[in-house]
């Protein structure tokens, strides 16, 4: 009779699906985990890239209306802290480089770049994934 009710019991555990949720949740789970890492290493990359961009514009337009012609002129060491400060780099290992082409009177150009190396939040963990950015913008000078 023992020998039945051991049977019974093995039939009556497979049909039950009480715990039938938690294994798919653990199946799905790290599956949803990593595509929500993937949006937010995307979209803080994108944060990154923007305001370097927009930090490499901003000098290069302080450095058009501050040219020799002006009141205060700059300087390029001015413009590559300018560009770092704005792009909240300064400490990162970013590189600024400014340059007047030819020189800074009116008529010629100034041009910043800015290298940065990001490194993503995963990509600490695991030492890798290292992502080069890089923004350059160039103005003629107005005075």
């Amino acid at each position: 009779m023992s020998r039945f009710r051991g049977v019974w019991r093995t039939g009556r555990l497979w049909k039950d699906r009480s715990g039938g949720s938690m294994i798919e949740f653990a199946i799905v789970a790290p599956a949803f985990l990593l595509l929500f890492i993937g949006f937010f290493e995307v979209g803080y990359a994108a944060y990154r890239h923007s305001t370097i961009s927009h930090a490499v514009s901003e000098a290069a337009r302080y450095g058009a209306v501050r040219g020799a012609a002006s009141n205060a002129p700059v300087t390029e060491a001015a413009l590559e802290t300018w560009a770092l400060n704005n792009a909240l780099l300064t400490g990162s290992g970013a590189t600024a480089t400014a340059s007047f082409l030819p020189d800074n009177i009116p008529g010629s150009t100034v041009q910043v770049v800015v290298n940065y190396t990001h490194t993503p939040v995963v990509g600490a963990m695991f030492g890798m994934l290292n992502v080069n950015m890089t923004a350059t913008s160039e103005i003629t000078i107005t005075r």
